[in-house]
């Protein structure tokens, strides 16, 4: 097989293989710039271990939230996240560290159904919509971020819920000395 025709098959199957996926665009806009403090600082669960663990991701994921609510960005913080292991939700583990990392309990608002980034978009905008919250800032890590934008906007704008962004900034955490690597144990 030629070098183009190669190159061919493998976009060709690139292309059909995002047909599956109901998310799959790309929204390349500047960060938005909040103009007031948000009503809720929303992140994002991701996969524990299978111990029940989190990983450098999480831990990172949250140390920026924590950063974000202690500069008055949001009042209250809100964690979304099923997918128990070792019986222990994604959103339980965020309160955890976030409670490790300084948050005041009675600031955090756990959501621990969702499984997937549309249903934690989803939740999140019905949890919203029943605290009579207007406006949300989305805290969670570069990758995830050009997902998860889509994602929150086509449940958000529907409810005329206001969505910024901010993603982690590991350069900030790491000066700061707050930041996970990825080969440090899970906690």
């Amino acid at each position: 097989m030629s070098t183009r025709a190669a190159l061919a098959l493998a976009l060709t199957t690139a292309a059909l293989g995002n047909l599956g996926c109901s998310y799959y665009r790309w929204e390349q806009k500047p960060v938005h710039v909040i103009p007031a403090p948000a009503d809720v600082l929303v992140v994002p669960g991701i996969r524990l271990t299978d111990d029940g663990l989190g990983t450098f991701v999480l831990h990172n994921r949250m140390a920026m939230a924590i950063q974000l609510l202690r500069q008055g960005r949001a009042r209250r913080l809100l964690v979304t996240g099923g997918n128990p292991k070792a019986g222990v939700t994604e959103a339980a583990k965020m309160i955890s560290l976030a409670v490790e990392m300084g948050a005041d309990p009675d600031e955090i608002i756990a959501e621990p159904f969702a499984t997937s980034t549309v249903e934690n978009a989803e939740n999140t905008a019905a949890l919203m919509q029943a605290f009579g919250w207007s406006s949300a800032l989305l805290v969670t890590d570069r990758v995830h971020l050009g997902y998860a934008l889509p994602v929150f906007r086509d449940h958000f704008e529907p409810a005329e819920l206001a969505l910024y962004w901010a993603p982690v900034d590991y350069e900030y955490l790491k000066r700061r000395g707050l930041m996970r690597f990825p080969g440090d144990p899970p906690r």
